[in-house]
């Protein structure tokens, strides 16, 4: 495995196990990202990891950048709704789920496909 297929793993990996973190922080307790629709960001990493695996010429930039760019929106969108609300406040799995989303960026940005294509000939 190449280094950009292993920072996407990561990546993606953190993503998930970021699902289990509290999400939101309510006076009486705390809501997780599987309970707070945060498995929207499941859809919006399925291409850059499954890509990063199954085809032969890895993840193609542009759309890449576009799926994570989505993840993003996301949990800015997320984040800001929940600071909107009175009592809620933002907890540590949005946080982690945004570094994963960050790790995923950077190996699409390390992906070399031209060592891929040239390598699987």
């Amino acid at each position: 495995m190449m280094k950009s297929e292993n920072l996407i793993a990561s990546g993606g990996f953190i993503v998930i196990v970021s699902l289990a973190f509290p999400w939101i922080h309510i006076p009486y307790g705390s809501i997780s990202g599987w309970n707070s629709e945060g498995a929207i960001l499941l859809a919006a990493i399925a291409y850059p990891v499954s890509a990063s695996y199954y085809l032969i010429n890895g993840v193609h930039r542009i759309w890449g950048f576009i799926s994570i760019g989505a993840g993003f929106l996301i949990t800015l969108t997320f984040l800001v709704s929940t600071i909107s609300e009175s009592g809620a406040a933002p907890a540590s799995g949005l946080f982690i789920a945004v570094f994963g989303l960050a790790v995923i960026t950077w190996g699409i940005s390390k992906d070399n496909q031209s060592v891929k294509s040239s390598s699987a000939d």
